[in-house]
């Protein structure tokens, strides 16, 4: 569970806001699909869309949590 939280920590720190169409949604679009390759052995491909990025958007917030033992 540690190297998931890695993995958070580093797009929402390093990263940080991802709105489409920026230079920030790119970078994190490849260091996911890097770590797909490198740790999961999973062939990604990236896919070229048409956006217009806003920032007046509600941003997403993603929680991710160690699941309760019973």
């Amino acid at each position: 569970m540690a190297e998931l939280n890695e993995h958070v920590a580093y797009l929402s720190q390093e990263i940080g806001p991802r709105p489409a169409g920026t230079e920030e949604e790119q970078r994190a679009a490849l260091y996911i699909s890097e770590q797909f390759s490198a740790e999961a052995g999973l062939t990604t491909a990236m896919e070229d869309f048409q956006c217009n990025p806003d920032s007046s958007l509600p941003l997403s917030l993603i929680h991710i949590s160690e699941p309760t033992r019973p």
